[in-house]
C-alpha cells in the first residue's frame, strides 16, 4: 500500500450501517457505486426504473437474496411520492439518474413544473452525496429549479 493509498483509507467513510440511497442504480456508475458501499457494510437502496423486458442489468446477483444488503424500489424519479417513499430513513442519497439518451436531454430537457419539482416537502432532510453526519447544508425544504 502505497502513501495515497494509505491516507485515502485513514479519511475513508464508515458506511458499515448505513441506509443509502442510489437512484440510477442498475446503470454502470451506479452499480458500481453499490457495489462498493456494500462492499463497505452500507445497506443500499437501489431505486431502478421499471423494465418491461425484465431485464436485471448489473444488480441481477443481489435480487437472489431478499434479505441481502440491496433493497430494490422500482420507480421513476419524476414521481415524487415514490421518490420520498424511497429517501425515508436513508442516511445519503446518490442521485446518479439519468435519461440514457445524453443528445436526447440536450434536445428535451426535464420540464421544470412535473411532479418532483412542484410537490411540497412536508419535513425537510438534507440530501447529499455525504454521510448525515458531516458537515454540509441541507437543501431547501421545496425545489423550485429543474431536476
Amino acid at each position: 500500500m502505497n502513501s495515497t493509498t494509505a491516507d485515502m483509507n485513514s479519511t475513508a467513510v464508515d458506511w458499515t450501517g448505513r441506509t443509502v440511497l442510489v437512484t440510477g442504480a442498475e446503470g454502470f456508475i451506479g452499480s458500481t457505486l453499490v457495489d462498493l458501499l456494500v462492499e463497505r457494510g452500507a445497506h443500499v437502496r437501489a431505486f431502478v426504473h421499471y423494465k418491461p423486458y425484465a431485464d436485471k442489468g448489473h444488480l441481477a446477483r443481489y435480487l437472489d437474496d431478499p434479505h441481502g444488503p440491496v433493497e430494490f424500489i422500482a420507480g421513476d424519479v419524476g414521481d415524487a411520492g415514490r421518490v420520498m417513499d424511497a429517501v425515508e430513513g436513508c442516511d445519503t442519497v446518490f442521485h446518479l439518474a439519468a435519461l440514457i439518451g445524453i443528445p436526447y436531454s440536450y434536445d428535451s430537457p426535464a420540464p421544470t413544473s412535473g411532479p418532483t419539482s412542484s410537490a411540497p416537502r412536508t419535513s425537510p432532510r438534507p440530501a447529499a452525496a455525504t454521510p448525515s453526519d458531516a458537515s454540509c447544508t441541507p437543501p431547501p425544504a421545496r425545489c423550485t429549479g429543474p431536476r
